[in-house]
């Protein structure tokens, strides 16, 4: 989970250090699309991603947050059934 907001800057010199450049426009072939869902998929907020990839609006982000949140809820749910799998039937949970 992400503790504190990514600035765009230090977004462009991580990205510089690894021998990339950020997206130049939302959504652009540089990248963007990948960049978002990366960071939705570890807890970045939908201001986090606006902020990183240039969106204006949540309606574009929610496109890469909707996604991940669908992705944590199975493993929630998932999860629930596997522990009462266990207690319930005396089946051990997966590791």
């Amino acid at each position: 989970m992400f503790e504190r907001e990514i600035q765009l800057s230090s977004f462009a010199s991580l990205a510089a250090a690894a021998g990339g450049s950020p997206p130049r426009t939302p959504g652009s072939g540089r990248g963007g699309k990948a960049i978002a869902r990366r960071l939705a998929e570890n807890g970045a907020t939908q201001k986090m991603i606006k902020s990183v990839g240039g969106w204006s609006n949540d309606r574009e982000v929610a496109i890469y947050t909707a996604g991940a949140d669908q992705a944590e809820l199975a493993r929630t749910a998932l999860t629930a059934l596997a522990e009462w799998e266990a207690q319930t039937l005396g089946r051990s949970p997966p590791s």
